[in-house]
């Protein structure tokens, strides 16, 4: 990451690298959770935050004001989905 942007080496995208460039944030939110603001997550769909089905983002309020993160999909566990089909 060599803009700190999340997007791997040489800005190819997130999924370069070691894999720390999935869901990109901004420095706000960033600033935000490293001085200790209360984080939640927000889950689509959700018309009002803009999220599909299968997304989700994560916000965090310190001092009065929200910062919003990245908007992620959702990755399925194996073990969730194992129990579901009950194998």
């Amino acid at each position: 990451m060599p803009l700190r942007d999340q997007t791997g080496p040489e800005g190819k995208g997130p999924m370069t690298g070691r894999g720390m460039g999935v869901g990109k944030t901004s420095l706000a939110f960033d600033k935000c959770v490293l001085a200790k603001g209360t984080v939640s997550t927000v889950k689509g769909p959700n018309k009002q935050h803009g999220l599909k089905s299968g997304e989700y983002c994560r916000y965090c309020v310190k001092g009065g004001k929200s910062f919003k993160g990245g908007v992620q999909k959702s990755q399925n566990n194996p073990m969730i989905e194992r129990l579901k089909h009950g194998s």
